[in-house]
């Protein structure tokens, strides 16, 4: 677990859900996803998941109150596709916050993950150079 996050969650009595998440997305997420997820991220966690659990603190938080956190979205007419996609950041988070805690040294990727261009079957690292398949090196 980094430095600076277990100082976060060793105050915990006092970090309150806007400012971890503040952490998370700058520390962690910010370096993991692409730009445009980080900033679809960003905004589902500055217009919805901060104005109803932001003020409370981190060791406080329940299930409970993520539900109410649902119920007040939909009773707001918020599209269900907006509710998944808030959903989805707190499943990301907790997915995050459970590997840390099972595996203290968290490993980053040294080179990023193959992809496939449009149209083309074959793979190619970001760089636009061919990947050879897997078992060739």
């Amino acid at each position: 677990m980094a430095k600076t996050e277990a100082g976060l969650l060793g105050q915990a009595g006092r970090t309150t859900v806007a400012k971890y998440l503040g952490w998370w997305m700058e520390n962690v997420v910010r370096g993991e996803v692409a730009h445009r997820k980080y900033h679809n991220y960003l905004s589902q966690i500055r217009n919805h998941i901060v104005p109803r659990l932001g003020k409370k603190k981190l060791n406080t938080l329940e299930l409970e109150d993520v539900e109410v956190m649902y119920r007040s979205m939909m009773t707001s007419g918020l599209s269900s596709a907006t509710i998944r996609y808030v959903h989805a950041v707190l499943r990301s988070l907790e997915a995050g916050r459970r590997s840390w805690t099972n595996y203290p040294q968290r490993r980053r990727r040294s080179q990023p993950a193959p992809y496939r261009s449009k149209g083309d079957l074959s793979l190619h690292s970001r760089r636009g150079q061919e990947v050879p398949p897997s078992g060739e090196a």
